[in-house]
């Protein structure tokens, strides 16, 4: 299954963060362009097994610590799930701010790495008419593309698809890699000069007298 979320992953629903293995079709799931949307679908199917994954390294998930895609919990993800991200490089490449890349592309991002598939767990996918972003991970956004089964129900959503570009892994490393050069602008990007002197301050306001 190339893109779904694993089981325990918290998704994002008018009642608050429901683990994904809760939902049921028919549930109001609270997506990124039209807000709560009933769910048409979930399936899901077990990872494969651990002998088999660990000699496929490149079908590995990958841990996303808490904060580096906007999660405010630990997430684990498909390296060919699609992640919503913002960025200036895609904003002057497709003229959109928003993109779409394989979680693959993020390894190395923020503490992003490569995880070994543990054993029992199961990847979900859920369905919608028309492809959508929801939240997951209490906060990261991730693709929801409506599979071929809800679109022939949906004879016009079949033409609506995700407004965002959706990028292969080399295209989206590149990305990534324009985050990461961010990042490190605007770590060694120096205090302003009030912000200098006001720590400045700090540091000597215990000092003693000789």
């Amino acid at each position: 299954m190339a893109e779904g979320v694993l089981s325990g992953t918290p998704i994002a629903t008018p009642r608050g963060w429901v683990p994904v293995e809760e939902l049921s079709p028919g549930d109001l799931v609270l997506t990124f362009d039209d807000g709560p949307v009933p769910l048409f679908e979930l399936w899901s199917q077990p990872l494969p097994g651990l002998p088999a994954a660990i000699a496929l390294r490149a079908h590995w998930p990958l841990d996303v610590p808490v904060a580096a895609l906007g999660n405010r919990s630990a997430l684990r993800l498909l390296p060919e799930q699609h992640v919503l991200i913002e960025c200036d490089a895609a904003e002057e490449a497709h003229g959109e701010p928003f993109a779409l890349v394989p979680a693959a592309a993020l390894e190395g991002y923020r503490g992003i790495g490569l995880a070994r598939p543990e054993p029992g767990l199961s990847v979900w996918r859920l369905g919608f008419p028309r492809d959508q972003v929801v939240y997951a991970g209490r906060g990261a956004l991730i693709a929801a593309p409506a599979p071929d089964l809800a679109t022939a129900h949906d004879p016009e959503g079949g033409a609506d698809r995700t407004p965002y570009p959706t990028l292969p892994l080399s295209e989206a490393r590149a990305l990534v890699a324009c985050l990461m050069a961010e990042d490190l602008g605007t770590a060694l990007r120096p205090l302003p000069q009030d912000d200098a002197g006001a720590g400045q301050a700090a540091r000597f306001s215990g000092a003693k007298r000789p």
